[in-house]
């Protein structure tokens, strides 16, 4: 009888998991595949393009002529043209990432394999002025007292000109560097090189990811020795850093997404469980939230990439490879999962009632709702500014006893997610709730 009871139990929390991770996902069945091949399929990238045109990039080391390809979706990674060759190279591309600039060129920078055997520090750039349908050739930028150097991830772009890149390299004494390129005009040159990690122990520290957290805020996420990715800020344009504070991220190769409601959400390869995984921060990076797996590791997955489509979807991108028994082989693929960005919704039914005690107010639960924040006014046009917040409560009711005037107020409620700290006293704030009115009335009894 216990037996069956415990089986009961565990099925109904593996059901309730299933479901709360469920609310992330679009409820697809299965992954779609994008590409198959014999070989490892590694060095995935990819853009979208306002129209909703989605391209994905990657090198085939199945491929003999060491081309680099790229494949193409109308219908948010539901269905993929064959691949294409981008241009075919000498030598294997490594390192490839791809950035969508403003203007919507695309920006492609790489590393060739053959750099290592260079006395100097080198990546490749690639442009393409119409919509990813041709591109210029590969351009060579020589990075001088620098050697070895390594693309670790994306350009992030600053403004409508500039433009910033993050690499690993050796300086002249071969002690290993984190560094971030700038150039001050989209990429034509670049000018100067800033240390992310100067006077540490740089060398526990490696690949760089640099996010435009907006208005000169930039955020860096570190791989180091012991496993954990470290976060550092820059609030001045990348030229000094923050001493780097470890998260409790524990994986590699991070992927981060800032979406338009202003959560940060990083993607990773991540050891326990095995799998690819992934953090919500509600500040910015400064603290993560309950880590949530989103590709199951029984059979090996790796390289994820994060492609933002919209406001409200991104795409997971990822290389697995399965066993193929009745062959004896191992096949590799390509494949992504939909993911949905959820807004919080706004509190509905707000009502407000005059008591001898104060103003009562309730509204119904919002899902997801870490707690409110109530808002009051004496104006029904003034209501939405930081100054009218008077409380947070975790209930979904609340009684105003800070009233001490007769007349009419204004109150509306919003709903927030997460418990961010470093923008004091608030995570994910959803719209507020539609304003309602009360009249009090001091002799009330």
């Amino acid at each position: 009888m216990y037996k069956g009871v415990l089986i009961f139990l565990l099925s109904a929390l593996i059901m309730f998991h299933c479901s709360k991770v469920e609310n992330y996902f679009s409820g697809q069945k299965h992954d779609i595949t994008i590409k198959k091949s014999e070989q490892p399929v590694i060095n995935i990238t990819g853009t979208a393009f306002d129209s909703g045109r989605l391209m994905v990039f990657y090198n085939d080391s199945a491929d003999s002529e060491k081309s680099f390809l790229y494949q193409e979706s109308t219908n948010k990674g539901f269905s993929w043209s064959k691949p294409e060759n981008v241009f075919k190279n000498k030598e294997e591309i490594r390192n490839p990432f791809v950035t969508k600039l403003s203007d919507q060129s695309l920006i492609l920078v790489f590393n060739e394999m053959s750099d290592n055997l260079n006395s100097y520090g080198s990546f490749y750039l690639v442009r393409s002025y119409d919509y990813g349908k041709t591109f210029t050739v590969p351009r060579m930028i020589a990075v001088s007292e620098y050697n070895e150097l390594t693309i670790t991830s994306g350009i992030v772009q600053m403004g409508k000109s500039r433009l910033f890149l993050p690499v690993k390299a050796k300086d002249k004494e071969k002690q290993e560097c984190n560094l971030l390129l700038f150039s001050p005009d989209k990429g034509r040159t670049w000018e100067k090189v800033f240390n992310i990690t100067s006077d540490l122990n740089s060398d526990q520290f490696s690949i760089p990811v640099v996010i435009n957290l907006k208005n000169g805020f930039l955020n860096c996420l570190l791989e180091h020795e012991n496993g954990y990715i470290y976060s550092t800020f820059s609030d001045d344009t990348g030229r000094t850093w923050t001493k780097p504070e470890r998260t409790n991220i524990y994986g590699k190769a991070v992927s981060p997404l800032l979406s338009d409601n202003g959560n940060l959400i990083c993607l990773y390869e991540d050891q326990t469980p095995e799998g690819i995984s992934m953090m919500k921060s509600y500040d910015l990076g400064k603290t993560w939230e309950v880590e949530t797996q989103c590709i199951q590791g029984n059979n090996i997955v790796i390289n994820p990439y994060f492609l933002s489509i919209d406001s409200s979807n991104a795409l997971i991108l990822y290389s697995r490879s399965n066993l193929m028994s009745d062959k004896g082989k191992t096949q590799w693929q390509i494949q992504c999962k939909l993911f949905k960005i959820e807004w919080i919704k706004q509190p509905k039914a707000v009502a407000a009632s005059s008591h001898s005690n104060g103003i009562r107010l309730r509204w119904n639960k919002v899902n997801n709702a870490s707690y409110y924040i109530v808002y009051r006014s004496s104006l029904p046009d003034s209501i939405s500014g930081p100054e009218y917040r008077i409380a947070r409560t975790k209930l979904n009711n609340y009684v105003d006893k800070t009233v001490t005037n007769s007349g009419k107020y204004y109150y509306s409620v919003s709903a927030v997610e997460g418990y961010g700290k470093l923008i004091s006293d608030t995570g994910n704030e959803s719209d507020l709730s539609d304003p309602v009115i009360v009249e009090y009335n001091l002799k009330i009894n």
